[in-house]
């Protein structure tokens, strides 16, 4: 769905209005909980933390996933600990 709201600006809109607001939103709260019970930095910036994980998040399905499957491609890669 992500792909095809850069072309839809109505479905951007939608998705950033539904689902990316109220989850950074909650993610970033999480945050500020850790951050007050002493189990996160004080200093970091909830939102940008948000930010990191959820690049992290949303590059492994999309990036990771399509270069692992592809063996032919010259950077594949695979998850397992084989050397």
């Amino acid at each position: 769905m992500s792909g095809l709201a850069q072309t839809d600006p109505e479905l951007d809109a939608a998705l950033f209005e539904h689902y990316a607001v109220p989850r950074r939103e909650r993610a970033a709260e999480v945050i500020r909980c850790a951050q007050e019970r002493g189990q996160m930095r004080i200093d970091a910036h909830p939102q940008l933390v948000v930010d990191q994980l959820w690049g992290a998040c949303h590059h492994r399905p999309l990036i990771l996933t399509t270069v692992s499957r592809s063996s032919s491609h010259p950077h594949s890669w695979t998850t397992s600990c084989e050397l």
